[in-house]
């Protein structure tokens, strides 16, 4: 079953939603038959970061009027989800490692209850001590219609996505008389970008303005405007990737995002608005994330577009060195070697080659580190740290050759 998502988002990401039957979890988008929290994507370092050093339990009581089944994801600062379970009893208790978390409470009651609860986010800074942070579930707002076509007829199973101006969206499916409902939202105000089966038909998004707590509006859609594809072709550097990925294009006509699992290189997309669009993309290998024009595509109703380039440029930073003994004689393979934010969290990790080599560092970008050596051999040899380490974008630091230390003898 989808769910909501809330994006990780550099300068200008956008929230991603579900195209082509993919459910995105993690990015504050909510979704289909679903409509229940918010998360994102990152690099895979963030979620091993979260899940080291040592844990503080956190806990709370949901107050829950209706006493329907809540479901609880978490995740770190930027929205990477580390886990998810049933709220029993109406009081959750986790155990996390010091750090940023984000803690969200989803009703799983179907899309089409108008009674449904808005999803509840709760941000909470884990330290040494137990913290207590209580939640109440409100009812949300509700979006209700039918789905037509320019000549009036309903259209069975088109998709109806309502976002917010905080990047949250929320998706459904309409009935085979093209009734939809999009349950659970937050108060505020919504867009609605819609698009029928076939992803034959579009529309402009409409408007929805101040949705109040608990109220039901109805909105009634047309789909007048004839829909079309793009094909994007991805590339590292200059190399088409070898690996999936989802990436989102947005309308710079609309504001409308649409986002599809890319394979073999290549975004396949569907059921798009007319216009020029902007490409978001996560981090890839050791690039970073990045927001771009799609180079040469246009979208024309009707049509496809089959000549556009999407490119990462930036690699994150790195460190390269070697790890021996004291003496400098023996390389030291399987050495850990990390590196550490301020607060001490592990940014990258790797072990040394069997010459001692390391490159470690992933999707970084500019900025101070601490270098840590625990040698495979650490029951005779001594844990290497140093701060202030600094590391650049697009750049290889260079650290030399690192001898670690005998612990002294008894």
């Amino acid at each position: 079953m989808p769910t909501p998502h809330r994006p990780a988002r550099p300068a200008l990401l956008l929230a991603l939603v579900v195209l082509l039957g993919v459910a995105l979890v993690p990015t504050g988008t909510a979704s289909a038959a679903d409509t229940s929290g918010a998360t994102a994507t990152s690099s895979a370092s963030s979620s091993t970061t979260a899940e080291r050093g040592t844990r503080t339990t956190v806990r709370g009581v949901v107050r829950n009027p209706d006493g329907v089944a809540i479901v609880m994801r978490w995740f770190t600062r930027d929205w990477t989800q580390i886990g998810v379970r049933r709220v029993r009893n109406d009081v959750y208790s986790l155990r996390l490692a010091p750090g940023v978390y984000h803690l969200q409470f989803s009703d799983k009651r179907p899309s089409y209850n108008t009674k449904k609860y808005a999803p509840t986010d709760v941000t909470v800074r884990v330290r040494k001590r137990t913290l207590q942070r209580n939640v109440r579930m409100v009812r949300g707002a509700s979006v209700t219609g039918v789905v037509r076509n320019r000549h009036g007829k309903a259209l069975a199973s088109a998709r109806v996505v309502a976002a917010d101006a905080a990047e949250n969206s929320f998706t459904t499916t309409a009935d085979k008389r093209g009734r939809f409902a999009v349950t659970g939202l937050p108060r505020g105000s919504y867009s609605l970008f819609t698009w029928d089966r076939s992803k034959t038909w579009v529309a402009r998004s409409t408007y929805v303005a101040d949705l109040a707590v608990g109220e039901v509006r109805d909105v009634p859609l047309t789909l007048g405007t004839k829909a079309g594809k793009l094909l994007v072709d991805l590339r590292a550097g200059g190399e088409p990737i070898s690996s999936r990925v989802t990436v989102t294009v947005v309308s710079r006509t609309t504001g409308q995002w649409w986002t599809v699992n890319a394979r073999h290189g290549t975004a396949n997309l569907a059921g798009l608005f007319p216009g020029r669009y902007t490409l978001i993309a996560p981090g890839y290998e050791n690039y970073l994330p990045r927001t771009g024009a799609v180079e040469g595509g246009t979208v024309r109703a009707g049509r496809a577009d089959l000549a556009s380039v999407f490119r990462w440029t930036k690699q994150g930073g790195r460190v390269r060195g070697r790890v021996v003994s004291s003496d400098g004689r023996d390389p030291m393979p399987e050495s850990i070697v990390r590196l550490l934010d301020s607060n001490g969290a592990v940014l990258d990790e790797v072990r040394t080659g069997s010459d001692g080599t390391f490159l470690v560092g992933r999707q970084l970008r500019t900025q101070k580190v601490t270098l840590q050596v625990i040698p495979s051999d650490n029951v005779n040899y001594r844990a290497f740290k140093k701060a202030g380490v600094q590391i650049r974008t697009d750049r290889i630091t260079k650290y030399g050759t690192i001898a670690v230390v005998l612990r002294p003898t008894s």
